[in-house]
């Protein structure tokens, strides 16, 4: 299938790729790419993987293009259209034409990566194997990537780096809202060809405003020749003309809209004067952008709008909604405007400022960075077929003071509105377009930044918690200081044993809001904050300080303490009590957050330990196969062997007898060890606290048990993957504060010194009893670990991926016995126990 037709079926029967698009399916995806707003970068990216992937002639071209897409946006709302678009096309071009080496890509496998969405770690990472697109917020993805996933487990982290980092093509579309992400993803691809990868990863950066200084850092001073691809170029060459590819770009390049000034007259009633203009600049039939620098400011004046009762349908629009009315006001504000109504005004912030596929008739924004006004443009007379189209502007800073200009600017440098409104106002009265609007304003301005270097992404492989329950912070390497977010829920009912918050019910609010939100109470109790504290065995929700909040993590508030509108989102003044959002079907709470917890032993049913080691190994075997064919064999070696005895500590007596104790008369406990445990009473809870049976497993491995690595070439490498295919021993071992035993002996993550363990069957031979030298094993571990990620031909990222197979494979074991109980209780009782049998 050629390209052409490939688009056409995807994009809509007689549509054209333009010339730019058509040069990045045939060549591949660069390392920059240049088009302007509303010229389809896209489908440049989506289209061109996915042909390379599924439908190129050439099988070679096909085999070496990534298994994965990885979408990298700035914002939600762009998230979300984005989401929507691509799985429109892969519905389009159908299993059969995306038709690759595990099966057919499906809508299933398009991903929407958001913090307080529907978005499940779990589930694609059982579904490894196959092909798929993951889309969503550059904080949730390049967060996953630096081995600190936002919003999820920190025990599953190294999952998700390890997989991130392997097989996959990266894409940063906007990069002019993310310079701080844009210079640390260079970075990162720098890394991965430095220390090495399994699988070969790409990054392409695209953007209609992208300063290329961006991209030359300092471990990536360079963009290769023949890696960079720029729209208006190509599409001004006679091979674009000639193939009928000039006549849409040129349309969409050429949009007029006309430049206008709106001045505030009393500053006093800044919201009351704008949302009055908005109405009086509105035309029936037609949708109208008010877009604010501020959610406050976009709020207030939303509120001044619906004082006023408009027939136009009015939608507030900004990111710090939780995901039930932020998906409302989403569907409402990008729905077609029926060109025989009152039409729609819409009040918004940066959200819709990139990407986001909305044709205003007029636009009404704040003064922004010239990047950002560029960008805001491109909503206005997206199409190019609007007559008279209005870009009208705001001057926020105009007549502040000093002390009151950085508060009315952010979150933007002052200095940068003063030049941008000098440009605008030079511009009075003429009809711009988004080819000659880039070139008006001032060359970028050069920032610092903080900048990740080879130190920082070793030390953030480590994911071992300091005594305070931290770890080393990624939000500076991601976002500027005031756009860095928690996640908060809002509950009736608030303890330490509450269950953790599902995503329906999730806002994501600045770091320094909260913080001043917590502070602004008369007493710790107007303002109660929870946290998850991962050290604690039972009940470990405790109350936050404002000094505990970090980037990326979840915090819950009492429904009675306010914050939170339905109408207007995250509102800090707000007194009224918060209703507890509703869930989304089939949510259910991450119980994977304590360092004790082990949801994934409770799987429904008695799992034999040693058939458990059995299928977990023959599950490697086949991940390894169908994910990394040409893997060493030493390497094999070593991820199947880890899988054969991941589970040795299991047998330990601690973890049997909390095992048993989740029998009852429908599901006596079988007189055998198990592996896994029906879920009848709650978690796992342990007579030693903090029980780890990997670390049982780990120092049986490294002491009398190394019989069983006989064979394996790379033992040390067996048992890192033993330690820490639960993530919680990985560079370290210590014990937990508080830990003791009773009787003197060394106690580590619940596992005592000295301690038995009883014979046992393994895959790879018979183990006989034998006791437990937790402190041998402690004493030179974190030397051995080293050595391991330092290794030059290791390194973190191989290392990681090899973590990555072994507990996914201790998962997919898992998963089998789970279909299979789900099948049993649909059974009679007799039928399920011979099935059983």
């Amino acid at each position: 299938m050629s390209f052409e037709q490939f688009f056409a079926t995807a994009v809509g029967e007689g549509a054209v790729p333009y010339a730019h698009q058509l040069a990045v399916a045939e060549q591949g995806l660069p390392t920059l790419l240049i088009a302007p707003t509303g010229t389809g970068k896209t489908e440049t990216a989506v289209l061109g993987h996915l042909y390379r992937r599924y439908a190129h002639p050439d099988a070679e071209v096909r085999q070496s293009t990534p298994r994965w897409l990885v979408m990298a946006l700035p914002t939600r709302g762009l998230v979300e259209q984005t989401v929507e678009r691509v799985r429109e096309w892969v519905r389009k071009l159908g299993p059969q034409t995306l038709a690759g080496p595990t099966g057919g890509l499906t809508v299933d496998d398009v991903h929407c990566v958001m913090g307080g969405e529907g978005w499940d770690d779990r589930a694609w990472q059982l579904a490894v194997t196959c092909d798929a697109i993951f889309i969503g917020t550059v904080d949730m993805l390049l967060s996953r990537a630096l081995n600190r996933g936002y919003a999820s487990s920190r025990w599953v982290w190294p999952i998700s780096f390890g997989l991130f980092n392997n097989g996959v093509q990266w894409v940063f579309d906007e990069v002019q809202q993310m310079e701080l992400a844009t210079v640390t993803s260079r970075q990162l691809q720098a890394f991965r060809e430095h220390f090495g990868t399994i699988l070969p990863t790409r990054t392409m950066w695209m953007s209609a405003t992208l300063d290329e200084e961006l991209l030359r850092t300092v471990d990536a001073a360079e963009i290769p020749d023949g890696e960079k691809v720029d729209a208006e170029g190509l599409a001004g060459t006679e091979d674009g003309e000639g193939s009928g590819l000039g006549k849409g770009y040129q349309l969409r390049v050429n949009a007029q809209k006309i430049v206008h000034e709106f001045q505030i007259v009393d500053r006093k009633k800044y919201a009351d004067e704008l949302a009055g203009h908005a109405l009086s600049s509105h035309r029936p039939g037609s949708l109208t952008l008010v877009v604010c620098n501020q959610v406050k400011r976009a709020q207030e004046v939303y509120t001044k709008l619906r004082a006023r009762k408009p027939e136009a349908d009015l939608v507030l629009l900004h990111r710090r909604f939780r995901p039930p009315e932020r998906e409302n006001a989403v569907g409402r504000a990008l729905d077609r405007v029926k060109a025989e109504g009152p039409g729609r005004i819409v009040v918004t912030t940066q959200v819709l400022e990139a990407g986001i596929d909305v044709d205003a008739a007029t636009m009404i924004t704040e003064v922004a960075p010239w990047s950002s006004i560029v960008q805001r443009a491109g909503r206005c007379n997206r199409s190019g077929q609007i007559a008279d189209a209005q870009l009208e502007w705001v001057d926020v800073t105009d007549g502040l003071p000093d002390k009151k200009l950085r508060e009315e600017a952010a979150p933007y440098d002052p200095d940068d509105l003063v030049v941008a409104a000098e440009v605008l106002r030079s511009l009075e009265g003429q009809a711009v377009t988004p080819k000659s609007l880039p070139g008006e304003g001032p060359a970028p301005k050069r920032r610092i930044h903080h900048v990740l270097r080879r130190r920082d992404l070793l030390e953030l492989f480590d994911t071992s918690p300091d005594l305070s329950g931290d770890v080393v912070d990624v939000s500076q390497f991601i976002r500027e200081g005031e756009e860095r977010d928690v996640l908060v829920a809002w509950r009736d009912e608030t303890g330490p044993d509450m269950a953790t918050p599902t995503r329906s019910e999730l806002c994501p609010v600045s770091v320094d809001q909260l913080r001043a939100w917590m502070r602004a109470g008369g007493s710790e109790d107007d303002h109660p904050v929870f946290r998850l504290d991962p050290l604690g065995e039972k009940g470990s929700w405790v109350r936050a300080t404002p000094d505990d909040l970090r980037p990326g993590q979840l915090y819950v508030v009492p429904a009675e303490a306010g914050g939170y509108s339905l109408e207007l989102g995250w509102a800090p003044a707000s007194r009224e009590r918060v209703p507890e959002a509703e869930r989304s079907a089939g949510e259910r709470p991450d119980e994977d957050q304590r360092a004790a917890d082990d949801p994934a032993s409770q799987t429904g049913d008695w799992y034999p330990l040693e058939q458990h080691l059995e299928d977990a190994m023959e599950a490697a075997k086949k991940l390894v196969a169908a994910m990394a064919p040409d893997l060493k064999e030493d390497y094999r070696n070593a991820c199947v062997t880890a899988a054969a005895l991941h589970d040795l500590g299991k047998a330990h007596p601690v973890w049997q007898a909390a095992a048993r104790n989740q029998a009852d008369d429908t599901h006596p406990a079988p007189d055998h060890l198990v592996a896994k445990t029906p879920k009848q009473k709650g978690r796992l809870s342990f007579e030693q606290p903090h029980f780890r049976h990997e670390l049982a497993s780990l120092v049986a491995l490294s002491g009398y048990a190394t019989e069983l690595l006989r064979d394996c070439p790379e033992p040390d490498l067996c048992r890192y993957l033993v330690g820490a295919h639960h993530g919680r021993v990985r560079l370290s071992i210590r014990s937990v504060p508080g830990e003791e035993s009773g009787d003197g002996h060394m106690v580590m993550l619940g596992v005592v010194d000295d301690s038995q363990l009883p014979a046992i069957s393994t895959p790879l031979g018979e183990l006989p009893e034998g006791h437990l030298r937790v402190e041998d094993t402690a004493a030179g571990w974190t030397r051995k670990a080293l050595g391991l990620r330092d290794r030059c031909d290791l390194g973190p990222f191989r290392l990681a991926f090899f973590e990555a197979i072994v507990r996914l494979a201790d998962w997919e074991a898992s998963a089998r016995l789970l279909a299979d109980a789900d099948r049993l209780s649909t059974m009679s009782s007799a039928g399920a126990e011979e099935a059983r049998r």
